[in-house]
């Protein structure tokens, strides 16, 4: 909404974005196939496709976006000609409809692959003919944001995610001690530069995951010593130990998305998923935005 409405008036008021586009996806890749237990597509999963459905209370059971010239465009929009800001009594806000479909909770595959479900979301199913046909526009400022209480374990080798392979170690702790498995950081920072021509500035990455609260590690810091956060769980050695614990979440080490983070320098934001509020997370988020929107 303050992308939409700025609430800080004053010579330095940033102008309200006209053109924007949002779209949500889950970070289910699948399981290449092979079958485990909260993991309900193991082929693929939900493959990058932005969620238009919402199960919410008080939501529509369907999104779309308002200006598109196919039948289904899986987004958010709000533009000048087809506002989305309470101007038309009958449809509601956009940052309401936003409310709606980011709630998806955290019972879905338990092989989180947030790095490749943004991959293949803004390329291969951004394609001609595919389901994100139109999301992304050439001029646009890409802003991808993560949010999850787990680290990312995309990776090209489906032997990861086979149960019998007990040379691997538990299936919960594979993603943390073979990062050699495992696609390279690079690979998302520079297809993501690459989507707006080459220009790191028009590029930004936050992402809300498991920041220890207690200091012990903090976006700047070296990330090994983010690293060494991934320790096994003496009462569960099946487990990690957590980074944060609270009321609101628990989470575990986002070595990987802190790398990415890293990777985009001022253009980086990380902030911890168990805050009691978020607040203070997407602030620094949307203030980053509307700086590059300036310029």
């Amino acid at each position: 909404r303050e992308l939409l409405e700025p609430t800080h008036i004053g010579p330095d008021t940033p102008p309200p974005v006209d053109d924007l586009h949002i779209g949500i996806i889950t970070t289910d890749m699948g399981t290449a196939g092979y079958s485990i237990q909260t993991c309900d597509e193991p082929m693929f999963g939900d493959n990058g496709i932005l969620r238009n459905t919402s199960n919410s209370a008080g939501c529509e059971d369907r999104y779309n976006a308002t200006e598109c010239d196919h039948e289904e465009c899986p987004w958010l929009s709000h533009s000048l000609s087809h506002p989305d800001d309470r101007r038309d009594p009958s449809n509601p806000p956009i940052w309401e409809d936003f409310a709606c479909l980011s709630q998806i909770g955290t019972r879905g595959c338990g092989f989180e692959q947030p790095l490749e479900a943004s991959y293949v979301a803004l390329t291969a199913q951004s394609q001609p003919g595919q389901p994100n046909e139109g999301f992304l526009r050439p001029d646009s400022l890409l802003a991808i944001v993560y949010v999850t209480n787990e680290d990312d374990c995309s990776t090209p080798n489906g032997e990861m995610f086979n149960p019998a392979r007990t040379d691997l170690g538990p299936l919960n702790l594979r993603c943390a001690f073979h990062e050699d498995q495992l696609y390279p950081i690079e690979r998302y920072h520079d297809a993501f530069v690459s989507l707006r021509g080459g220009n790191e500035d028009r590029v930004v990455v936050a992402a809300i995951a498991g920041v220890p609260l207690d200091g012990t590690w903090s976006l700047g810091d070296p990330i090994e010593r983010l690293r060494e956060l991934r320790r096994v769980d003496p009462l569960n050695p099946d487990e990690l130990e957590r980074t944060c614990d609270t009321m609101g979440a628990e989470a575990w080490p986002p070595v990987r998305l802190a790398e990415l983070v890293d990777s985009f320098g001022d253009n980086g934001i990380l902030h911890s998923i168990c805050r009691d509020s978020w607040a203070d997370s997407f602030q620094p988020l949307i203030q980053r935005l509307q700086s590059r929107l300036e310029n």
